[in-house]
């Protein structure tokens, strides 16, 4: 008799494989055949597949139409099977997909475009988090201060492309009016996060994002400066700092334990 893991494997094999079908163990004809059943079962799996993954990427539905979007869909499933309960978690690696896709050649923005959207699907279900408490912040020693490692709101995702991809993303959504065109050759800095119930996404200056990504990356207040002002010579870190801080993207801070046992 076949253990449960040999049960299991041999069903998830047939379901990917119709031509495994026959060898998947423990399943019953009853009146129905082994590989009709399993048809059924495929359907129904593969169909909610691909309504999770035009749910998180409708976007690139629209840009490749319904019909090879379901090719799509059908193809990254045989190819990265879901690891995970949660049918949301299966869209995480479709960008990787599309950029090793044959129909990147024809659209080379569409994995940058995925990315996007990925970027807007976490973002709308990370936690919320409080604002910085500027009291807190105001307490902190001022020749202490470029050690500060200022920490980005949870929701928050940065998105570097060399497509327009913010433009090509709305021009794809339903309540789109106005010039059906973009200009392929601008590239942009993005930045991705929830305001409110809706998640907005904003073309940073060149300073803002170095900045940001310098800082998420860990680095402290005077090593993210550095950054920033290396690809903006003219790059105000204080009037970045009130603009991050104001709009919620900068909601907390560490310092070296040093300073923090003063």
């Amino acid at each position: 008799m076949p253990s449960l893991r040999e049960l299991q494997e041999g069903f998830a094999a047939a379901l990917f494989n119709p031509g495994a079908g026959r060898q998947a163990p423990g399943i019953r004809a009853d009146g129905i055949s082994p590989a009709v059943r399993l048809g059924f079962y495929r359907t129904s799996v593969f169909e909610n597949y691909r309504k999770g993954l035009s749910a998180t990427y409708p976007a690139i539905e629209k840009l490749v139409g319904t019909g090879y979007f379901s090719i799509l869909a059908d193809e990254y499933a045989r190819r990265c099977p879901s690891r995970s309960g949660d049918v949301g978690r299966h869209a995480e690696h479709f960008a990787e997909f599309l950029r090793a896709h044959p129909c990147a050649r024809e659209l080379p923005y569409l994995r940058d475009v995925a990315r996007l959207e990925w970027c807007i699907e976490e973002s709308f279900h990370e936690a919320e988090h409080v604002p910085l408490s500027l009291t807190r912040l105001a307490g902190v020693p001022v020749d202490q201060c470029e050690r500060l490692r200022l920490l980005l709101a949870p929701s928050c995702r940065l998105l570097s492309s060399a497509f327009p991809v913010d433009r090509i993303w709305q021009i794809c959504q339903p309540d789109f009016v106005g010039e059906v065109e973009a200009d392929l050759d601008r590239g942009v800095d993005l930045l991705i996060r929830r305001d409110g119930y809706a998640v907005a996404v904003e073309p940073l200056p060149r300073g803002d994002f170095a900045m940001l990504g310098a800082l998420s990356s860990g680095h402290n207040l005077r090593a993210a400066f550095g950054h920033a002002s290396v690809v903006d010579p003219t790059f105000d870190p204080a009037a970045f700092l009130q603009r991050q801080v104001r709009s919620g993207v900068l909601v907390d801070f560490t310092l070296p334990a040093d300073v923090e046992a003063l």
